[in-house]
């Protein structure tokens, strides 16, 4: 052992356990090598940490919301300042999949970082899409009551999706085999 001590990525999955432990030269850099990638499914290693920790499940909660709302925010035209610039370089997989953490991600978690830090850029996304009228259009207007107001995907609360035409309505407008566009789709 070389005196270096680091926390052990196994632990985290496993215990939630943050604690440094001696480990050899070679351990430690292989440890800070791979911090910052995306290696670890949470959901698949040990789904329990999910249900025992709260800051891993909103935080599991926002992604989702972030890997809806970056369809709209990375391919609009009209965007000044992109909301996801911040993380897209080196931390995409933050709005790509919900599931996959890093150690560093982890740790953020632990440290109540990286749920602020994901706030405020759902936030921020939402803010642009609301206000842009490009990202406007590309929402829904609910296939059953038909009201005027733009409904989106990400909006999981009040919106779902029907499985078969992709369409949105509101979830309490909602009714299971009746969707309006798969009826005209079948007519076709």
């Amino acid at each position: 052992f070389s005196g270096r001590k680091s926390i052990i990525p196994a632990y985290v999955v496993k215990f939630w356990d943050f604690r440094y432990f001696s480990v050899s030269n070679q351990a430690f850099e292989l440890i800070q090598s791979i911090s910052g990638e995306p290696l670890m499914n949470i959901s698949v290693i040990n789904p329990n940490l999910i249900e025992k920790y709260p800051q891993i499940r909103s935080v599991i909660k926002i992604r989702n919301y972030l890997t809806q709302m970056k369809d709209y925010v990375l391919t609009c035209s009209r965007v000044t300042v992109n909301p996801l610039a911040s993380i897209a370089t080196n931390r995409s997989h933050l709005y790509d999949n919900a599931d996959v953490f890093s150690l560093q991600d982890l740790i953020e978690i632990k440290n109540q970082i990286l749920e602020s830090t994901l706030s405020n850029l759902q936030r921020d996304c939402n803010r642009h899409i609301q206000s842009c009228e490009l990202c406007k259009s590309r929402g829904f207007i609910c296939e059953f009551c038909k009201s005027s107001t733009v409904i989106y995907p990400f909006q999981y609360e009040t919106v779902t999706r029907c499985p078969n035409c992709k369409s949105c309505a509101h979830r309490r407008c909602y009714i299971r085999d009746a969707c309006p566009k798969c009826k005209r789709i079948n007519l076709k």
